[in-house]
């Protein structure tokens, strides 16, 4: 019986835990729209899996970069880390980190990297 217990108890906290890493990964496309001397900037980022596209706007350009995340928590802190890769699939230099949070305040979904927030679309 108490053998039975331990591997109930162990199946439990495992899908707890996987549920608890599933909710944590962003899904769909957040967006963020800045003027900065007097120049329009608008920077998306679309999450899919574990890839995301991230697309930045001004002037009628864009850049389109994608590449791969995760979610690492340290401390009781979650930060996202991008890997940005090439069209060959190759990685392009050192990964990116930054804090990461989602919310939700009065403007909607939001997710906040290094204290920036884009919203849900």
């Amino acid at each position: 019986m108490k053998k039975f217990l331990s591997t109930l108890l162990i199946a439990v906290l495992t899908v707890a835990t996987v549920l608890t890493l599933a909710a944590c990964n962003p899904s769909g496309k957040y967006e963020l729209e800045t003027t900065i001397m007097g120049v329009t900037v608008k920077t998306s980022y679309e999450f899919s899996g574990s890839k995301f596209t991230n697309v930045s706007e001004s002037n009628g350009a864009a850049v389109t970069l994608k590449g791969t995340f995760k979610i690492v928590e340290e401390d009781g802190v979650q930060y996202i880390e991008l890997t940005y890769l090439d069209e060959d699939g190759n990685v392009i230099g050192e990964a990116v980190r930054a804090k990461f949070e989602e919310g939700k305040d009065d403007n909607g979904k939001y997710i906040s990297l290094d204290g920036t927030k884009l919203y849900k679309k």
